[in-house]
């Protein structure tokens, strides 16, 4: 790889070598260096090295010592970074400037040109003090140490992208009189960081060739414009749709390295493509040339799906097939269809399972638009002894607007807005006659059909280091209630019936959820994740915290227990891979885990199985984890309960298995 990468991309440094030293000694170089060696380094970690040690150059007197970053392939862990100490010194006579004055010329190029080999000539009045090397230098520079000199003003040239005025302000404080040339090379980088703090990146800032005149010193500002744009690797995206991506590459603009990071992201979003930007010198002086590498597979892609989620009532078991498009119209639009059912339903019970997601780039502002809509229908017949028959019936429509935070070093962040809209068809027969529930009270509250609209709002972050990950994720959702109001308790509102039990009609949920992944000692990986819900009322089913399942507390069946508030822990360790010694293709790794989970529900008089105040589940076990590339995932679980749930789920000491397959051609 390029270690120009403007992708956060990360690589492993072995050795720093420094080119064209001549003047510090080699023991402090070393001691520079050393921080920027180590595993999982990014681009900004090189350039701190470049900038530690450009101003260990000016601690030494030394001011106009340029320290380059060539363009280079990272090949066995190694960097380049070039020196170049052509310094020049031009004592200028002036009859209009004071007789001590002195003119002051660095021969420093932007950091992405090359270097120069020669030094322009200067006017015939002035006398010459060359330094190319630091028998040369020393002399020179210690002969102009403490020269001082009036500065009235600075003259920066080339600037088009910040404000002129707060160049003007940062240059400033430099100015007055009896001056030396370190007050212009603190100018210089005060100058040249405001553009590093804006993103700019590219934008080098030196002292060009002149004369002082009047106390005018000028800077010239390289903006490091793109000169040419190439894109290699891909086949199924187009050269058009993989630039539309990147708006922030535009031939003739400098890059902004904060909104570079923001197309990269969205970009890599999509499930089928992946870009990397490497920004390398320009054939043309002042100038940089963009590479984007495109890893890609085919955007059309058909998935199958097994699992053992289901119930003894409508079928343990659970297939599904979907059909995914990421490149729709070649505008990166992702288009995905699903079905489920269970091959195993009892006689009579029907599971019908439809969803339908799209996903919408916005290029344009680096963000994303998510739309999903799902339909349920699980029928479940009449019992003969009984008559009484169940309808489980829903639909769920969800709107997500995404804004993606530029990263900073390890750490990359986005917000989510979100907009729900959920219908719970929860009617149910008796006889074949449908119960009604018309206002004020229904027959059975639990066969009341209703509605809930949550808007939300959801920050995640994620901070991935040398040997260890970590995210999380924080969200607020309230409630816009919609559909009948029902009697409870004296009064009308639109849950309370339903629940049996005080449900406020505007609810507030605050979610909040993390991870921890580190790998230890010969490869073993552990990790440890919590999640979590609170809320102040009463809530209804489909807004409960689910306390067990396969992706919750394993050894139950799904959702066996729920509840209002509740918390959960997640301890997992992952064996060393395994398929190298197996001798078999692909990644396989055991896991030993223990999961742990408490909830309480709120406003409950009369406790039931189905709403106890308060109850805790706990279970332990061992699995297996198998993916063949992107093909082929295979999940297999065995869990004991060590805490048992409510009444009617699992006892102490049963064993439970959870399997999942999917597999994408």
């Amino acid at each position: 790889m390029n270690v120009w990468a403007a992708k956060a991309e990360r690589f492993n440094v072995t050795q720093v070598l420094v080119e064209g030293n001549t003047l510090l000694p080699d023991a402090q170089l070393a001691e520079l260096m050393a921080p920027l060696v180590g595993k999982r380094r990014v681009v900004d970690d090189v350039a701190r090295t470049r900038l530690s040690l450009k101003n260990a150059y000016r601690r030494a007197g030394f001011p106009d010592v340029e320290v380059n970053v060539p363009e280079q392939k990272l090949l066995g862990g190694i960097i380049k970074l070039r020196v170049v100490e052509r310094i020049r010194v031009v004592a200028m006579e002036n009859k209009d400037a004071a007789p001590d004055m002195p003119f002051v010329t660095a021969e420093a190029k932007p950091a992405l040109s090359s270097p120069v080999e020669s030094v322009s000539p200067s006017p015939p009045e002035a006398q010459h003090v060359e330094a190319i090397s630091a028998a040369g230098a020393a002399p020179a520079t210690e002969e102009i140490r403490d020269e001082r000199f009036s500065i009235k003003q600075f003259l920066i040239e080339g600037n088009t992208l910040l404000p002129p005025e707060k160049l003007a302000g940062l240059a400033a404080p430099f100015v007055g009189e009896k001056k030396v040339y370190g007050d212009v090379q603190r100018a210089l980088e005060a100058v040249e960081g405001a553009y590093r703090a804006e993103g700019y990146n590219t934008v080098q800032v030196y002292v060009p060739e002149q004369e002082l005149t009047h106390g005018a010193v000028k800077l010239q500002v390289s903006e490091g414009v793109i000169d040419k744009v190439t894109v290699t690797g891909n086949k199924y995206f187009s050269t058009k749709n993989v630039r539309d991506g990147l708006p922030a590459l535009k031939e003739g603009v400098a890059p902004n390295a904060r909104q570079l990071s923001k197309n990269i992201q969205l970009s890599n979003d999509n499930a089928a493509k992946q870009v990397e930007v490497i920004l390398g010198m320009s054939e043309e002086e002042g100038k940089i040339d963009a590479k984007v590498a495109v890893t890609e597979e085919n955007p059309l892609k058909y998935s199958l799906t097994i699992d053992n989620t289901g119930s003894g009532a409508t079928g343990k078991h659970r297939t599904g097939l979907a059909y995914q498009h990421a490149n729709l119209f070649d505008l990166d639009h992702t288009l995905t269809l699903a079905y489920t059912t269970s091959p195993d339903a009892p006689k009579g019970v029907t599971v019908n399972i439809l969803s339908f997601a799209y996903r919408l780039p916005l290029y344009g502002l680096g963000d994303s638009l998510d739309m999903v809509y799902g339909k349920s229908s699980v029928n479940t017949p009449s019992v003969q002894s009984t008559g009484f028959g169940l309808t489980g019936k829903g639909d769920v429509f969800a709107l997500r607007f995404n804004h993606y935070f530029a990263r900073r070093g390890e750490y990359s962040a986005k917000i989510a807005f979100g907009f729900d809209y959920k219908y719970f068809n929860t009617r149910c027969s008796i006889n074949g006659v449908a119960q009604s529930f018309e206002p004020p009270v229904p027959a059975i509250a639990s066969c009341t059909p209703h509605t809930a609209r949550p808007i939300s709002v959801t920050y995640s972050g994620q901070k991935q280091g040398a040997a260890a990950m970590l995210d999380y994720n924080i969200g607020l959702s309230y409630n816009l209630p919609l559909g009948n109001k029902y009697l409870s308790n004296g009064s009308f509102d639109y849950y309370s019936f339903i629940a049996g039990r005080p449900v406020e009609d505007h609810f507030s949920v605050l979610r909040f959820g993390a991870s921890y992944l580190t790998v230890m000692f010969t490869d073993w990986q552990v990790k440890a994740a919590i999640s979590a819900q609170y809320t102040n009322t009463g809530l209804i089913a489909g807004e409960q915290f689910g306390l067990a399942g396969s992706n919750a507390v394993r050894g139950f069946t799904e959702r066996a227990a729920a509840a209002d508030r509740g918390e959960m822990l997640n301890f997992e360790a992952y064996s060393p891979e395994l398929a190298k010694q197996l001798n078999i293709p692909g990644s396989l790794r055991g896991v030993l885990f223990y999961d742990i989970s408490h909830g309480r529900n709120i406003g409950v008089v009369a406790p039931t199985p189905a709403t106890a105040g308060s109850l805790a589940m706990a279970a332990a076990g061992f699995g297996l984890r198998y993916s063949l590339q992107k093909d082929l995932n295979i999940r297999a679980d065995v869990a004991q309960v060590a805490k048992a749930g409510p009444p009617g789920t699992e006892a102490q000491g049963e064993w439970r298995g959870h399997f999942s397959m999917l597999f994408s051609f």
